[in-house]
């Protein structure tokens, strides 16, 4: 049942613009936390060199930069088919993921723009609107990525071994 580390993250590669389908936590969160720590490596690196003001290396710091967001490029779409795949498997249609996905940026939009006309009291009421349902639809999301597989069959098909 389960893979090993390179075979989850080979498979993630080769099902990597696949949208159809189910896939496991596993399959999930494997490439999921390995990117994570690539980036989070990348950051306290560029954290280190940037508080350290004798660096000789001035384009050290961007180049890294340039590196985590090649890194996210790359890896953008078969996150995107992946994440799909599990909302599959826990018995929701893929279509959810681009509200998960792009939250984020409509709160942002509600938060700064929709509160910069609205210079009342009415502000404050639409920050919190906003902010909870924005954090509500984060959760939901979270703990759909890490539920367990349904059991059984589903409109997008057997359950991943």
């Amino acid at each position: 049942m389960y893979d090993t580390f390179l075979e989850t993250y080979r498979r993630f590669w080769q099902q990597g613009l696949n949208f159809k389908g189910r896939a496991t936590r596993q399959e999930y969160w494997v490439p999921q936390l390995l990117h994570f720590g690539i980036l989070m490596v990348l950051y306290f690196i560029m954290t280190i060199l940037f508080q350290m003001k004798s660096i000789n290396f001035p384009y050290l710091i961007p180049a890294l930069y340039i590196i985590g967001l090649i890194l996210i490029l790359v890896v953008l779409i078969p996150h995107l088919a992946v994440m799909v795949r599990r909302f599959h498997d826990v018995g929701h249609s893929g279509w959810w993921v681009i509200l998960f996905v792009l939250s984020p940026v409509i709160w942002r939009l509600i938060t700064h723009l929709i509160i910069g006309w609205f210079s009342n009291e009415l502000s404050g009421t639409v920050f919190i609107v906003a902010t909870l349902a924005y954090f509500s639809l984060q959760i939901w999301g979270f703990v759909q990525l890490v539920r367990g597989s349904m059991e059984w069959r589903n409109k997008w098909g057997e359950q991943p071994i």
